[in-house]
């Protein structure tokens, strides 16, 4: 009996280890530059604050952060 037991042990022991290994270390997020849309022109207080906002984000993370300004449209286009 000690011996079935034994074996149990050692095959939920083996089962363990390699779904530990399956899963060894995940997948860095983001993998892609951060884009930040922002819907007004640049050069606007809006604009000069998503800048600062995606600086202390690329510092943060340690990932590129790139502002995408689109303006026009009543800013409508920045929501698509």
């Amino acid at each position: 009996m000690a011996m079935k037991h034994a074996a149990s042990v050692l095959i939920v022991l083996a089962a363990v280890q390699s779904h530990a290994r399956a899963q060894d270390k995940p997948a860095a997020y983001p993998r892609k530059p951060i884009r930040v849309v922002v819907g007004i022109a640049p050069g606007s207080g809006l604009d000069l604050m998503s800048r600062l906002g995606a600086r202390k984000i690329s510092e943060r993370w340690n990932q590129s952060v790139i502002v995408d300004n689109r303006a026009g449209g009543s800013r409508r286009r920045a929501h698509a």
